[in-house]
Parts: C-alpha cells; structure tokens; sequence
C-alpha cells in the first residue's frame, strides 16, 4: 500500500505539471465562456456524485467483512489489514476528490482573473486531478472488488512474521557468537532440532507438522486453563454460590478456541506478556498460513512453535 501511495504522489506530480506546462507553451483548447462554465461545474457534480455512490457501496461492503470476522476469527488479522488498506485507499480518494471539487469552485471564480497565470493554473490543474480522481475511483472499486483479497492480506502477514522472525534470530546468533563458548552448551539440541527440521522439507510434511504443533499447543493451553479453575473450584462451595457468580467452565472442563483460553490464562497472570507476544505471533502465522496462498511455514517458526510448545507443556507440569 506505501508503494500504490508513493506511485499516487508521483503520478499526480508529474501529470499536473506537464498539463499546466501544456496549458502555458501549446494548449490544446481554447475554450468559451459557455464551455468553460459547463465543463467545471459538470466535473464538481460528477465527482460528487460518483463519490458519495462509491462511499455508499463500500459501507455494505465494510458490514459484510464485519460479518465474516464474527463468523469466522481467524480471519481477523487478514480482514483488518484489508481494511487498513482500504482505509487508506478511501481518505486518498477523498483527498483527490474534494481537491478536484475546490478547484472546479476556483476556477469558475477566476474566470475572469485579470492575471493569466492563475485563470490557466486552476483550469489545467483542476483537468489534470478530475483525471487522476476517475483513474483512482476505478482503481479503488476494483481493489475492494478483489475475490482474493483475504489471500493477499494473509500471505502479507505470513511473511511479515517471517521477516521478523529471521532478523530477531539473526541478532540472536550475531550475539550468542560474541559469547564464545556459551553458546556450545546446547550444541546438541540444536543439532537435534535441526536434524528434526530438515526432515521436513516437503510442503505436505512442513504444514501437516506446523499444524501438529498448533493442536497441540492449542490442548496445552485449555488443559492448563481447565487446571486453573479445577484448582479454584477445591476452595469454593459452588453449591452455596448463585450460578450468575461464577464462570460455568469451573463446573467441567471445557475445549475454547487459543485465542479466548490464552486471553483468561493472561488476565489471572499465568502467561507473562514475553509468552503472549509469542503465542499471539503464533495464532496470527497459523490463521495466515490456512488461508493465504503458500501452504509452506518457515523453518523458522516451525522451530519456534516447537519451543512455545515445550515452554507451555513445562508451565502445565509446574502447576501440577
């Protein structure tokens, strides 16, 4: 989206400059007073017309992704960041939009401007932003439009983490080699895992593993959160206490989605914010890797997710 920006800045630049050029050196028309008034007024109410039907359209559009992500929460990340997009899409073509109104109101004002400089300005500037606010209506409706939309967004954040996670790990070794010999302590674990992650290089085997990894992770968070309130429920009298008082996942144990467990695990203080910054990097990977269109996670994270694993599996014996 900064690229689909800077590209909008530039081309903006350049086509209202060669056209107020054009209007100075060799114009192409040479308009009456009848044509001018017609054609600037005619571009104010095209555009405002053309404006608030688009905005319209995208409000229903804008209801239907609130729907989805009600639906369905591992669409969240991919649908917010659509929208962000989207979002900055819309304030580019109000922007444009206004402008080309204002200029269409000023150059019907300086009609007769004794100064040629400013009569010529506003009317070929107004020409060149009419234009480019058509071109980036059309652009904006096709984008929204887009049937591949949630894969595009999820594929952007899958490899965001990606990133990330390749230069936290860069840092990490740049720093551990400084150590010396500290960091041969765990030679062989990682000669482990990395004969365990090489093994896995196939796309069937990497995500069936990633996946593997994520249900497991996802069933050491409910079983610790389904021991934290069979703890609280042995010095409480659930009997004597009215239902509306206490939560029903302490009369049984009970599956949640990682999301709402990792939420309740958080707010009693189980999980500090180090574990659920990773874990959340962890949800947000696995809902972009489903739904976008690579299907191979990074060794990386198939490494990481193999670690929070372990770390969690540890907190679940710890409470034992």
């Amino acid at each position: 989206m900064k690229l689909t920006i800077t590209l909008l800045v530039v081309l903006t630049t350049v086509v209202s400059s060669l056209w107020i050029y054009q209007g100075f050196e060799n114009p192409w028309y040479l308009l009456s007073e009848e044509q001018h008034l017609y054609i600037y007024s005619t571009q104010a109410q095209v555009i405002a017309a053309i404006y608030g039907l688009t905005v319209t359209g995208y409000i229903f559009l804008r209801n239907n992704q609130d729907k989805q992500k009600e639906s369905d929460s591992t669409k969240i990340d991919a649908i917010n960041l659509t929208q962000n997009n989207e979002r900055v899409l819309l304030f580019a073509l109000t922007f444009f939009s206004l402008s080309t109104i204002l200029l269409a109101v000023f150059t019907l004002v300086s009609f007769d401007d004794k100064v040629n400089m400013v009569r010529i300005v506003s009317k070929n500037l107004c020409t060149a932003f009419f234009i480019i606010t058509i071109f980036l209506f059309c652009y904006f409706i096709l984008y929204v439009l887009r049937l591949d939309k949630i894969e595009k967004a999820s594929e952007e954040i899958k490899k965001s983490i990606d990133e990330y996670e390749k230069n936290k790990t860069s840092a990490t070794q740049s720093s551990s080699d400084m150590n010396g010999n500290e960091s041969k302590l765990n030679d062989s674990d990682t000669i482990e895992e990395k004969n365990e992650y090489q093994n896995h290089d196939d796309t069937t085997d990497s995500l069936a593993l990633f996946l593997y990894k994520f249900n497991q992770l996802e069933s050491f968070i409910n079983r610790l959160l389904n021991k934290l309130y069979s703890n609280q429920a042995q010095f409480i009298n659930i009997d004597l206490i009215p239902t509306q008082y206490y939560s029903s996942s302490i009369k049984g144990e009970r599956y949640r989605s990682i999301s709402i467990a990792l939420n309740e695990l958080v707010k009693f203080g189980l999980i500090d914010s180090r574990l659920n910054n990773d874990l959340r990097e962890i949800i947000k990977y696995r809902n972009a890797l489903v739904h976008g269109q690579d299907l191979i996670p990074s060794k990386i994270m198939l490494q990481k997710i193999d670690r929070i694993a372990k770390e969690v599996e540890s907190l679940l014996g710890s409470e034992d």
